[in-house]
Formats: structure tokens, C-alpha cells, sequence
């Protein structure tokens, strides 16, 4: 099978509101190459540009970077008509200010779109990673799992 180019993100996801975490952790461990586990926690801003790109900012509550942020921006690939397959980066940015992150993005052309809670229950594996999300809206409303 070939490899992604690096920073291709390949992107697939389908509601499981009947899909208990549980169950799904006990599958997902027991495919072959798996290599570990990690959770994540906290809010995530979305930030939009009329390209059809987004940026995501994400200031765990729990879990990966250490308590530091994140900037993930992703991309339509050329001639996409679709969503699945795109470019992606992610910027690690420590202890940055988020005022200093959010006017950042919006001097880079990015409109802010909309803010939720995650819960990210991440596996990953030698050739992918796959992700459990648990959504809600920053009410608490609307729960989501994919």
C-alpha cells in the first residue's frame, strides 16, 4: 500500500451514538499494530476562511501538549471535491497567550466560526490513527460520538 505524502491527512468519520466506548477501546486494542492509547480534553475553536481551509485551536483541559495549545490547519488538497483527503499541519505553541493565537489567526484571514467541547480518545497505530470524539456544544448540549 503506498504512503500519504507527508502532511495528507486522510479523514474519514461516522457517527457511533450507539457505540459505547467501552467496546470500541476493547476492539480498537486488539487490531494488530496498535501502539498506544492517549486522551485529550478541552475546548476547541474553529476559525474559517472563505478558501474552504479552517484552523482549529485547541487548549486541552486534559491530557496531550502538557497543558500547551495547539494550532491545526487543514486544506482542501488540489482539485478535491471533497473533504476526505486534505493538507495538515499542526503547530505546537506552548504557553502562548490565546489572545496572541486567536489575533494571529485572525491577521491571517481567519474568521472565527464556532467553539465546542471535545473528548478525544485516541489510538494510535503504526499506519493510522483512529479517534473517538465525544462532542458537545459549549452549553453541554448536543452530544455527538464519531
Amino acid at each position: 500500500m503506498e504512503k500519504l505524502d507527508e502532511h495528507t491527512e486522510f479523514e474519514v468519520k461516522f457517527r457511533a451514538d450507539g457505540i459505547q466506548l467501552e467496546d470500541f477501546r476493547d476492539i480498537v486494542k486488539n487490531i494488530p499494530g496498535f501502539k498506544k492509547a492517549i486522551f485529550v480534553s478541552g475546548p476547541d475553536q474553529y476559525f474559517t476562511k472563505p478558501d474552504g481551509s479552517f484552523a482549529r485551536f485547541r487548549k486541552p483541559e486534559y491530557g496531550l501538549m502538557d497543558g500547551g495549545s495547539e494550532i491545526t490547519i487543514k486544506k482542501k488538497t488540489e482539485g478535491s471535491k471533497n473533504n476526505i483527503i486534505r493538507k495538515e499541519v499542526n503547530w505546537k505553541l506552548g504557553s502562548t497567550p490565546d489572545n496572541t493565537v486567536v489575533e494571529g489567526l485572525l491577521m491571517m484571514g481567519y474568521k472565527f466560526n464556532f467553539s465546542i467541547n471535545k473528548d478525544c480518545h485516541i489510538f494510535v497505530f503504526d499506519d493510522a490513527t483512529v479517534v473517538y470524539y465525544t462532542v458537545t456544544d459549549k452549553i453541554g448540549r448536543a452530544p455527538c460520538r464519531e
